[in-house]
């Protein structure tokens, strides 16, 4: 694959109509957190392989087990006994994007209900090029919790990359951070670095009950009340 390597992407900007529509945060998670929640994600044995959930695209190249978990439905008690360092990621990535409201308005009110850990083996772990659901409003944020990577984005017409290490946050714009109308969703996958990458997807989620059957998808989510 013929990759054009970017250096790093800093500036809230970037987020913005002119820009990419990604930005690397180095330094945003203390290194204690990072060590504790690559521990916790080391030690879960949620981990599973989401077979039916990829079968949901086809098209799309995927290779990775998954944690699934949505905050406001019943995790919570999943998260203080076995993932308590979430917590504390979910704070700090939502107050960094409460900070960002100065120049995207939209992230006034934004709150992150949806959390992916994701798991990628060395040897073939991978995240085919492909947009995220329209549901998922305003910011990704997508944190490398152990290992490294490759982080693919289409830009210009051309696949970019960006490398992701322990500690980093990556963010992507998503639907209503500036348009409601236009798609300004980047197309953009991952590829594990040779010692494989364990990494934490927060999203907000428009409707996260009632859009999708995730006891259909994930043994490892709690079944609803």
């Amino acid at each position: 694959m013929n990759v054009q390597m970017h250096p790093n992407i800093t500036e809230v900007a970037s987020l913005g109509p002119e820009g990419p529509g990604v930005m690397l945060s180095r330094g945003l998670v203390a290194p204690e957190l990072t060590a504790s929640l690559a521990d916790e994600l080391a030690n879960s044995q949620r981990w599973e392989q989401p077979i039916e959930y990829f079968q949901k695209r086809p098209n799309v190249l995927q290779n990775y087990e998954k944690i699934a978990l949505i905050l406001s439905h019943g995790n919570q008690a999943v998260i203080d006994a076995e993932l308590p360092s979430l917590r504390t990621l979910v704070k700090t990535v939502g107050a960094f994007a409460l900070e960002m409201a100065d120049t995207f308005p939209a992230l006034s009110d934004y709150q992150i209900n949806d959390v992916d850990c994701h798991r990628y083996n060395g040897d073939g772990g991978v995240l085919g090029m492909h947009k995220d659901y329209p549901r998922n409003t305003k910011l990704i944020a997508i944190y490398t919790a152990e290992g490294s990577g490759i982080f693919h984005y289409e830009h210009g017409g051309r696949d970019t990359g960006i490398t992701v290490e322990s500690g980093d946050v990556l963010f992507m714009r998503a639907p209503g951070l500036y348009d409601l109308v236009t798609d300004i969703r980047p197309l953009h996958g991952a590829t594990p670095g040779e010692n494989g990458r364990k990494c934490v997807v927060l999203r907000e989620d428009r409707n996260p009950a009632a859009t999708r059957p995730y006891e259909g998808y994930y043994d490892n989510w709690p079944k609803k009340d």
